[in-house]
């Protein structure tokens, strides 16, 4: 069977509309803000590259995002490792969490977001009648948890608790135990406490 994304017009116009203005913000700053120039085209530029990766996605079947979930998160894991290294990550407001091409920054904890759903998406479903076993929780967690741990390094708290609520939703509409999810919450606080306390 052929199965494509289905197209949701309130959705898809809400995040046009929100980066739409988000844009006209830039612009409209750049007036005001000195050496402001140039930041409300970069992200035109990524809005329009945006849509285009948007609409080609929906033509995609899901099932070959599934067959590229690991691989692609192993990706992701690997660049979150080398952002790390001091000539290769660049570090910006006290965070290394950069690769520069040029004029323009990759935030690497942005593909690990997006790889680490698809692989969570792809495990849920496999393990679809086993989700309110802990031991299928807590591979569940320990896909979230490997990016968060290497986001907190870098330091980038902010980006790694994103993957938080991302994964308690996921595991909620996957059917699993309220009271496990709970357990998990505090493992996952715990988890992101101690390398700050090593940190600092």
């Amino acid at each position: 069977m052929d199965r494509k994304w289905k197209f949701d017009p309130i959705i898809f116009w809400s995040i046009v509309l929100t980066c739409i203005a988000g844009i006209f913000t830039l612009y409209t700053q750049e007036v005001i803000i000195e050496n402001g120039e140039g930041r409300w085209y970069k992200q035109l530029i990524f809005f329009i590259i945006g849509l285009i990766i948007l609409f080609t996605m929906m033509r995609v079947n899901y099932q070959v995002l599934s067959a590229i979930a690991l691989p692609l998160y192993g990706i992701s894991l690997f660049l979150l490792v080398i952002t790390l290294i001091p000539f290769i990550g660049s570090e910006i407001k006290g965070a290394r969490s950069w690769i520069r091409f040029g004029g323009f920054g990759f935030q690497t904890s942005e593909l690990a977001k997006i790889a680490t759903v698809i692989l969570l998406a792809r495990y849920l479903e496999i393990k679809e009648r086993e989700i309110d076993k802990i031991p299928s929780l807590l591979i569940a967690f320990s896909i979230a948890l490997v990016p968060m741990l290497l986001i907190v390094v870098q330091p980038d708290l902010g980006g790694a608790i994103i993957f938080a609520p991302v994964l308690f939703s996921m595991l909620f509409v996957a059917g699993a135990d309220i009271y496990h999810i709970s357990s998990v919450v505090i493992f996952t606080g715990v988890s992101l406490t101690i390398p700050l306390y090593i940190e600092y």
